[in-house]
């Protein structure tokens, strides 16, 4: 059964290995391999996560590549080990928004890196977008310097071809990396291009991902009203478009202002409420956002095990993801350790820390 409970035809391993023998023998291996990359091909670059229709929801196609994985795999491995570079590229590409989704931060780099290698470094759309893919994964290992020049070389071929939506995605890219770094002014510049471009090329759910980082710029300029407007309308985009993952991103970004205005019970149910939705669509990173800071307010609030705890889990789950915590999450998880600290001592808050390294997601 597939994400979609269509029916899907699985075979045994032997009888899979039998067939390919026969399909060599046949001659027709190349000819098949071409007609099954081509086709991935073409179901990748139709499901990006954040082009979605009306009434579509986008955790629906992520589910859809999920459920075609190993095809997809199989087509990356053919079209590399075949030297056919520029469709590796833009499979590759394609696959770069999705990679992030699901934290296969290592995965999506390997093949990124290995197709921008295979390929020529003339500065075709493919490229520029490959690029992009590839400085939002070493974004989110915290690799900026090299996210940087990733994200400029993007922006410079989108700027020779004239191509406005590779370029609104290589600024996009460029505001995520100063944001994350404080560098509040320089990240405002970034953003609010790419958002004038999001918006001219109505890509919604993009707009809205540039303004919960917008929200996070003003928030760090001291400008709580202004973060607040940018957190709202990046919601109601949002859930205009079914983007569930946006949603309570949006929701964690309220959270974060009214921790900060001290309204701690409107920041619990805002948190509470991303988490319910992340858990729902099984993301396995941005969920960090809600938990981070509900193991602040867990600390605050006086149910100091309970934030030891969670702050032992989403340091083990960062390394095991290999994903450092978002810039907020961190903020949050800091928070929770210095009001644990001071209120255990050092001796027991390391035992609760502990006991957090050995916690599920679930039990999160």
């Amino acid at each position: 059964v597939g994400a979609e409970d269509a029916p899907r035809f699985m075979m045994l391993e032997t009888i899979r290995a039998f067939g390919r023998e026969r399909l060599t023998e046949s001659g027709e291996a190349d000819a098949i391999g071409i007609a099954h990359a081509t086709y991935f091909l073409a179901f990748t670059e139709n499901l990006h996560p954040n082009r979605v229709e009306h009434q579509e929801r986008v955790e629906h196609r992520v589910q859809r590549v999920e459920a075609d994985l190993a095809n997809i795999r199989a087509a990356l491995t053919w079209l590399a080990e075949r030297g056919d570079a520029p469709n590796l590229l833009r499979l590759t590409a394609a696959l770069a928004v999705y990679w992030h989704l699901r934290t296969h931060f290592r995965e999506g780099r390997h093949w990124l890196e290995r197709a921008l290698t295979q390929a020529s470094s003339e500065p075709t759309r493919s490229r520029g977008q490959a690029l992009a893919g590839l400085a939002l994964i070493l974004w989110a290992q915290s690799h900026y310097e090299q996210a940087t020049a990733a994200a400029q070389e993007s922006l410079a071929i989108a700027e020779s071809c004239g191509d406005m939506e590779l370029a609104a995605n290589a600024l996009h890219v460029l505001g995520m990396v100063a944001e994350i770094q404080d560098h509040w002014a320089e990240a405002g510049e970034y953003l609010t291009l790419a958002r004038e471009r999001w918006r001219a090329l109505d890509a919604k759910a993009e707009e809205a991902w540039a303004l919960t980082l917008l929200c996070r710029v003003a928030a760090g300029l001291g400008n709580s009203s202004l973060a607040a407007q940018h957190a709202e309308q990046a919601l109601a985009l949002f859930r205009e478009v079914g983007h569930p993952t946006g949603s309570a991103t949006a929701l964690s970004r309220l959270a974060e202002i009214a921790r900060g205005r001290g309204d701690d019970q409107h920041a619990a149910t805002a948190y509470q409420e991303a988490l319910q939705i992340y858990a729902e669509i099984g993301d396995r990173w941005l969920i960090t956002l809600p938990l981070a800071g509900l193991a602040d307010l867990a600390a605050a609030h006086d149910q100091v095990p309970a934030a030891a705890t969670l702050v032992g889990f989403l340091d083990t789950f960062a390394q095991e993801t290999g994903a450092p915590l978002l810039s907020a999450a961190r903020l949050s998880r800091d928070r929770a350790a210095r009001g644990a600290t001071a209120h255990f001592g050092d001796a027991r808050y390391d035992s609760f820390h502990a006991a957090g390294h050995a916690v599920t997601l679930a039990e999160a």
